[in-house]
Order: C-alpha cells, then sequence, then structure tokens
C-alpha cells in the first residue's frame, strides 16, 4: 500500500513541477554525490570568473 501511495504522490509532484531539478534527495539517478558535484562546479565556476564571494547555507535534515 505504501508503495502505491509514493507513487501516485511522486506522479503528481512530477505532474505539477512542484519538485525542481535542482533537488537530488529520493529521486532516481540522483544522490548526495551528483548533488556535491553540481555544487562544487557551480562554486568553481563562479570563482573562475571572479564574480566575487560565494555565501552558502548547508542545512540537513535526519
Amino acid at each position: 500500500m505504501e508503495h502505491c501511495v509514493v507513487s501516485r504522490i511522486w506522479e503528481h509532484l512530477n505532474h505539477h513541477h512542484v519538485i525542481t531539478t535542482e533537488e537530488h534527495g529520493f529521486r532516481n539517478g540522483m544522490s548526495c554525490e551528483t548533488q556535491l558535484t553540481e555544487a562544487m562546479n557551480d562554486w568553481t565556476s563562479t570563482l573562475n570568473k571572479r564574480k566575487g564571494q560565494i555565501d552558502v547555507i548547508l542545512l540537513d535534515f535526519l
């Protein structure tokens, strides 16, 4: 039953674009590693363009 409910919720959220492409948690093919890789790429690219300061807030909900 739980699988059916979760599947329908994900279908609804994806259909209505509630979850952005930047969200990596609980998505197929996405993980903490892909999120970290994308973040590091964004940060290093900003630093290479000398666009100034980068502020980062990290939240981890357990």
